[in-house]
């Protein structure tokens, strides 16, 4: 499907102007940037999984740079000493 055939489907009334045949190769660039947990919040004294999770194993975030939620781990608080995740 061509973008202009995507533009008239669409509820948008934007408009667009290609400067490219759909026989020209194009590229996609993806960039992403994100900060693990562990490497912004490392302390000497205690790990970034001390501060978040209580003594119940129950996440909370100690930043507001710091995801919502964690998916649950098997080996629960523990185990995501070892995944790092990226700070919002």
């Amino acid at each position: 499907m061509t973008q202009d055939k995507m533009l008239q489907q669409s509820d948008s009334s934007a408009s667009f102007t290609s400067n490219f045949s759909e026989d020209t190769p194009r590229k996609v660039f993806v960039f992403r940037h994100a900060e693990r947990v562990d490497g912004t919040f490392h302390s000497e004294l205690s790990h970034w999984t001390d501060r978040a999770f209580g003594e119940d194993g129950k996440y909370k975030p100690f930043d507001l740079n710091m995801p919502q939620m964690l998916p649950k781990r098997h080996g629960g608080p523990k185990h995501s000493s070892m995944i790092h995740p990226s700070l919002n």
